[in-house]
């Protein structure tokens, strides 16, 4: 189901781009020739295809003229049969020899399970049967699929006219002992309910529990401060009498932040609902998994209570704005009263002061309600036209499919890198796509785990250059099915000068919001934060990346819990924003280093890159050589190698497909 919508999503925003007819979208529609263009194209290959035998044939004459004049300018006698037939022997027999070896030393690995390049015609008969099977489950799947969706609309009547009403008594007590509990005792005025975009009743039936970290990051920060204090004074007083002495650094006493607990109760919930409905469960006579009629009451129970909450909200809403009417109106009267009351010298009254509280209290509520944000600049415009505009200067982009797979990487055993500074421990790559995943792709899936879980509003990726930190972006792209927006310097350089930068941002993050889930990419983010005009004259942009650092430090402050919008910065060169803030450690709340791949990566990473260029490997092909020649290679160098080594000619001809033969005469099979 996840699948069809982020098709779904893929397709609606295809297609809102194509309106706009973004250069970023390329729309490849076949082009139909005349059977006149066709013979003249096939002609013409096949006439280049006979010269290029004809010229391979004289190359090979030509050889073998040369090769006999050779022999005959060096003087060496020609050998005898017998000769010929020993060198021919030995040859041979070495040949078969080394097959030997080589195809023992093959079934070795594939005893032990350290082949990765072996695969057996029996196993792709296997494989293609289990695809067969898969194919079936699937089709099966998808009939009991629409025959489920057809019976949820008609049990989901079923159940709100049955268990509705006993819903909506039990919402309405709770809802209403809360407003009693905390009504303001002097002047009898309720409490703000909370609005539709905050959860309204959700947090009043089920009130989240406090986090303990929060608690006690804030209680050290206090003790932190005053034995600063403390220490000042002491050192204050004993400078005058005491010889200095060299200052040894104190151990850190910082240990690492406990996971919050909230998610422990609803993962404690999934275990008893597993244990109670499927653990005991049997399941052998319903083989197609078609759906159970009480298990489909019990999922919508829920659905239905959520929906029946969204009612006694709206309905609380309307009762509470009608009391705060009728207590303003009560109010504009007593102030009549208390003006005829000074006209005519009449001391005020105590009722009076109390009804003024009244007001004081009600117009506190207000101010509470109505927080400040940022002037909107472009409110009397169209959501279409702010969108148009924004797609016609590329900022609103269509990413490439891409996915987490082509991040290829392996966990670094060694977690340390013995040739440098033994302290400081480097990431693996798998860890790396692993981080992106929780931080980047988990919060935007997931509308509970966005608001529950420990908000994030910014992630940078930094390392070096052509290390795929861009593929990772497009990748929780397209995993989390989100709108990619693009304000990187070199994107929107050119495009909006002077105060219009500011306007831009806001309209961004604007479109990013209503189009959520959405990343917004700042690719080279550095450049938004450098000042030195040296710098600046080597990036080669016409117009300052820092334009946008004011407006862009802005729009991400006011970015809470329930947007689903994320900004996702690049940077190869951290060391150039400067040190004071505002700089990258201010603006972005995670920071991922993305390293250079270790050997075990580049063996996985050579691997996949030359059969994503057409090079079919064997067994035999040494990989560890490479690996071990390429350190600190990029995969984005090793892209390259593979472009420039693996023309198509050569993968046409068939380039690295010779294989080794066995003592049979067999060929080894190789992986297609």
């Amino acid at each position: 189901s996840n699948a069809i919508l982020l098709q779904e999503r893929e397709r609606l925003l295809v297609a809102a781009l194509k309106e706009v007819e973004v250069e970023g979208v390329r729309i490849e529609t076949p082009v139909m020739m005349s059977k006149e263009e066709a013979v003249e194209i096939i002609q013409a290959n096949e006439r280049g295809r006979q010269s290029r035998l004809r010229i391979a044939e004289l190359i090979k004459i030509r050889q073998m003229q040369e090769e006999e004049l050779q022999h005959k300018h060096s003087g060496v006698e020609a050998l005898t049969t017998d000769a010929a037939a020993r060198r021919i022997q030995a040859a041979s027999r070495g040949f078969l020899v080394r097959c030997h070896v080589r195809h023992s030393a093959h079934e070795e690995l594939i005893l032990i399970g350290m082949d990765g390049f072996y695969h057996n015609l029996a196993k792709q008969k296997t494989y293609e049967k289990v695809r067969e099977n898969y194919d079936r489950r699937k089709s099966l799947q998808a009939l009991n699929k629409s025959k489920y969706d057809e019976a949820l609309a008609v049990s989901k009547v079923k159940v709100k006219e049955m268990d509705g009403q006993e819903m909506r008594e039990i919402i309405q007590e709770d809802i209403n002992s809360w407003l009693l509990k905390n009504r303001h005792p002097e002047t009898g005025l309720y409490p703000v309910f909370p609005k539709a975009d905050e959860g309204g009743s959700k947090y009043i039936l089920n009130p989240p529990p406090k986090l303990e970290f929060i608690e006690e990051s804030r209680e050290k920060e206090k003790d932190t401060e005053k034995e600063g204090k403390r220490d000042n004074k002491k050192t204050k007083r004993v400078q005058s009498s005491v010889v200095k002495k060299v200052s040894i650094p104190k151990e850190d006493g910082e240990r690492l932040c406990s996971c919050p607990s909230f998610f422990r109760k609803h993962l404690t919930a999934c275990v008893h609902v597993y244990h109670t409905t499927w653990l005991d469960r049997d399941d052998s006579s319903n083989l197609s998994q078609k759906y159970d009629p009480d298990l489909l009451k019990s999922f919508l129970r829920p659905c239905v209570f959520e929906e029946v909450r969204l009612e006694v909200d709206s309905n609380t809403r309307i009762i509470l704005d009608n009391i705060k009417r009728k207590l303003a109106a009560e109010t504009k009267i007593l102030k009549k009263k208390k003006e005829m009351q000074e006209k005519q010298g009449q001391s005020k009254s105590s009722n009076y002061v109390e009804d003024d509280s009244v007001k004081f209290i009600v117009l506190d509520m207000e101010d509470q309600v109505s927080k400040k944000l940022p002037k909107d600049k472009s409110a009397q415009r169209t959501v279409e036209s702010i969108f148009t505009e924004l797609s016609e200067n590329g900022i609103i982009q269509h990413y490439p499919n891409r996915t987490f797979s082509e991040f290829v990487g392996s966990e670094n055993l060694q977690s340390v890198n013995a040739g440098r500074n033994a302290s400081v421990m480097e990431p693996s790559l798998l860890q790396v796509r692993n981080l992106v995943v929780e931080y980047c792709v988990l919060p935007l899936v997931s509308d509970f785990v966005h608001e529950h879980a420990p908000f994030v509003r910014s992630v940078l990726l930094f390392g070096g250059e052509s290390n795929g930190k861009s593929l990772l972006v497009h990748a929780a792209c397209n995993a989390a099915g989100a709108a990619l927006i693009n304000l990187s310097p070199r994107n929107i350089d050119g495009k909006y000068q002077g105060t219009q930068a500011s306007k831009m941002v806001q309209m961004a993050f604007k479109m990013a919001k209503i189009m959520a889930p959405s990343i917004v990419y700042i690719d080279e983010v550095e450049k938004v934060f450098v000042k030195d005009k040296k710098l600046m004259k080597g990036y080669g942009l016409k117009d300052k990346g820092s334009r946008i650092k004011s407006a862009l430090l802005k729009e991400v402050s006011f970015l809470h819990p329930g947007n689903r919008v994320l900004l996702i910065g690049t940077s190869s060169r951290p060391q150039d924003a400067p040190l004071k803030p505002p700089n990258l450690v201010s603006l972005f709340t995670k920071r991922i280093y993305v390293p250079y791949p270790d050997y075990g990566s580049r063996v996985l990473l050579w691997h996949a890159v030359l059969e994503k260029h057409g090079a079919v490997l064997s067994y035999h092909f040494n990989l560890s050589t490479l690996a071990h020649l390429t350190p600190d290679y990029s995969p984005g160098s090793i892209e390259q190698i593979c472009q420039t080594v693996l023309t198509k000619k050569r993968v046409r001809k068939g380039w690295g497909k010779s294989e080794p033969m066995l003592e049979n005469g067999d060929k080894v099979p190789s992986k297609k």
